[in-house]
């Protein structure tokens, strides 16, 4: 009989650790998804700015930096839902649908910076499901 409580406990010791191997994989994928979200935000927010090169007038200038600083808001608010501990599940999903509604009004998209922006986005999106998939 002694045995069984000696038992109990390293089957309880054995799923607690690894529970906390998951919990730290978690944990680590909740801060690389905030890494991921301030990159995809810090571009959003380099688009907004035209290039040296580039000759807008001020109303393109306005309207780019409309779109650009719209997808940026929404891309610091799925960021912010990997900040801390208690991830924001519908904050994020809220800010990825609306990111990808605004980035829609996005002119030249056959650029080399906007294609490069929409492959971010989606390494991003792709990176999310699965910390979704593995985490929630």
């Amino acid at each position: 009989m002694a045995r069984l409580p000696i038992v109990s406990c390293a089957i309880v010791v054995g799923l607690t650790l690894v529970a906390c191997k998951d919990q730290q994989a978690c944990e680590q994928s909740r801060l690389d998804m905030a890494k991921t979200w301030k990159k995809v935000k810090e571009s959003a927010g380099a688009r907004a700015l035209p290039g040296a090169d580039e000759t807008l007038n001020e109303s393109q200038k306005s309207e780019r930096k409309r779109i650009w600083s719209g997808i940026q808001e929404h891309a610091h608010l799925v960021e912010g839902s990997f900040k801390t501990n208690q991830i924001t599940w519908r904050a994020a999903d809220k800010g990825r649908a609306d990111l990808k509604a605004a980035y829609q009004e996005v002119p030249n998209k056959e650029d080399p910076l906007v294609a490069g922006f929409a492959h971010m986005v989606h390494e991003a999106d792709v990176q999310y499901d699965q910390f979704k998939k593995d985490c929630q």
